[in-house]
């Protein structure tokens, strides 16, 4: 056994950064008795069979959405009364629902490869054939949603995942520097004291890290240091 699956993580290397690789124990089970022994879970089985949908042909890829335009109902948005938020012009808050959206929806399809993982797992786990075979619907579920986040973010967002840690921890570490012992300025006092962090094209960011380093798949998935000397 190597040193990285003693750990239970192997660091991705420069050729696989987008994977992310642990070690699993689970006891498989092998089912050498095919007679039916559950036949509430063949039930299910046959009832998942009939119900199968197809993400690519049950839902209507022709309609068009605008990114930029309200997705979400505005009461759902946690920046709708936020006094920086309040303070952009119209652009700007259509960038930031923009990105918004879909950083959400980037969880909820990372939460998706969570469940198709695990899913996975019980196929090997359950002692029944029946568990096994609906089990593995669960699994091909799981799929379907995986796909479909991410042909919705690709193809009607246009981003295949928008977040990334270290731009977001690079400005929050930044943020809170400057508030340091000035808890009650006011917005627009803390704009004019701090225009580098409020700047766009280049942003500040951009003075600290190259581009190939800020928009890596290891900088989207875990704080980076920068590359670049202030």
């Amino acid at each position: 056994m190597t040193a990285a699956h003693s750990s239970g993580r192997r660091h991705p290397s420069s050729t696989d950064a987008e994977l992310e690789s642990f070690l699993t124990s689970f006891d498989a089970c092998y089912v050498w008795r095919y007679g039916a022994v559950k036949d509430e879970l063949r039930g299910l089985y046959a009832k998942a069979k009939q119900d199968q949908w197809d993400g690519a042909l049950d839902l209507d890829w022709s309609i068009e959405v605008d990114p930029e335009q309200p997705i979400l109902p505005p009461e759902l948005n946690p920046l709708v009364d936020y006094p920086p938020y309040l303070k952009m012009n119209a652009r700007e808050q259509r960038e930031v629902r923009h990105s918004q959206v879909a950083w959400q929806l980037s969880q909820f399809m990372h939460g998706e490869q969570g469940a198709l993982l695990a899913t996975a797992q019980i196929v090997n786990t359950v002692p029944w054939t029946e568990a096994k075979f609906y089990a593995a619907q669960q699994v091909a579920d799981e799929a379907r949603h995986v796909e479909v986040y991410r042909r919705y973010l690709t193809e009607k967002l246009g981003v295949p995942q928008k977040y990334n840690e270290t731009i977001t921890w690079f400005y929050l570490i930044a943020v809170a520097e400057t508030l340091v012992g000035q808890r009650n300025r006011d917005f627009e006092s803390w704009k004019a004291a701090n225009p580098a962090l409020v700047r766009r094209s280049p942003g500040l960011v951009q003075d600290f890290y190259s581009a190939d380093r800020l928009n890596s798949p290891a900088a989207r998935q875990t704080f980076l240091l920068p590359d670049r000397a202030s």
